[in-house]
């Protein structure tokens, strides 16, 4: 895997990076960048399920769109460990101008 300056990433086996996006308020993608991701108190699949899943080779958990845990009906996937994540921009929702 490559980048943009043509220095090589290092690849490990199985291993991939994802772009994803987070859609939230200006708010808090603002405190995201600054602070890092901080999971939620329960965490939406609660911590037994980030355990196991991450026992098994997963970095995440998995929520399907239209299942009803997700209010509005959206694919989420929850992280095991929201160190690894890394905010590369903000992007402005123009509707919210």
């Amino acid at each position: 895997m490559g980048n943009c300056s043509g220095k090589q990433k290092k690849v490990y086996p199985g291993r991939r990076t994802y772009i994803m996006y987070h859609g939230t308020t200006m708010e808090n993608a603002l405190k995201i960048y600054h602070n890092g991701f901080v999971p939620s108190s329960g965490g939406m699949l609660g911590p037994g399920v980030y355990r196991t899943w991450h026992q098994h080779g997963y970095d995440t958990a998995w929520v399907p769109p239209n299942c009803g845990m997700a209010p509005r009906g959206l694919e989420e996937d929850c992280v095991y460990d929201p160190n690894r994540i890394k905010v590369l921009e903000i992007i402005l929702n123009r509707r919210s101008c």
